[in-house]
């Protein structure tokens, strides 16, 4: 009943962050059940493949980095929600991972996506236009740094 509503509000660019699997609800079906048929991708779900991994992506002008964990294999997302530098990107597409639409993004990664990705949080409050000081900012991004850089130079942490 509300997936007339959940795309007026896509359309209207309302912010919407559907992390882990949560986002698979959006497309046109899991496995053979009937989803809300939003987007026009599919999702298959897999429990005897459970996929857990480190990730690093490129959105727009920024570094995101974080976990997946996922059991299914999602194919048809036409427009990608970030470039995979390292790490698992979706099942048909293994250069891309997640969806945007507007200012819907929907991701296989799993939280603290903010706290991980203080510049993805910043840019999602400029979006809200939130003036406020972010609290702790200086020590989330010299700990963001940190791990990027680890990302970046152990390949180690992905296989």
């Amino acid at each position: 009943p509300y997936t007339d509503r959940l795309k007026e509000l896509i359309q209207k660019n309302v912010i919407i962050i559907a992390l882990g699997n949560s986002f698979e609800i959006f497309g046109q079906k899991i496995d053979d059940l009937e989803a809300l048929g939003i987007f026009n991708y599919t999702s298959q779900r897999d429990f005897s493949k459970h996929h857990l991994s480190r990730f690093l992506g490129r959105f727009e002008d920024m570094e995101l980095i974080g976990f997946k964990s996922k059991f299914s294999d999602v194919s048809h997302i036409d427009e990608p929600f970030m470039e995979v530098k390292k790490g698992f990107g979706c099942s048909d597409d293994p250069k891309h991972e997640g969806i945007r639409h507007h200012n819907f993004y929907g991701t296989y990664l799993i939280g603290p996506i903010f706290i991980m990705n203080p510049l993805f949080y910043q840019y999602i409050l400029k979006k809200l236009d939130y003036q406020k000081a972010i609290p702790y900012l200086d020590d989330a991004l010299k700990a963001y740094h940190n791990r990027l850089d680890e990302f970046i130079n152990n390949d180690s942490l992905f296989k």
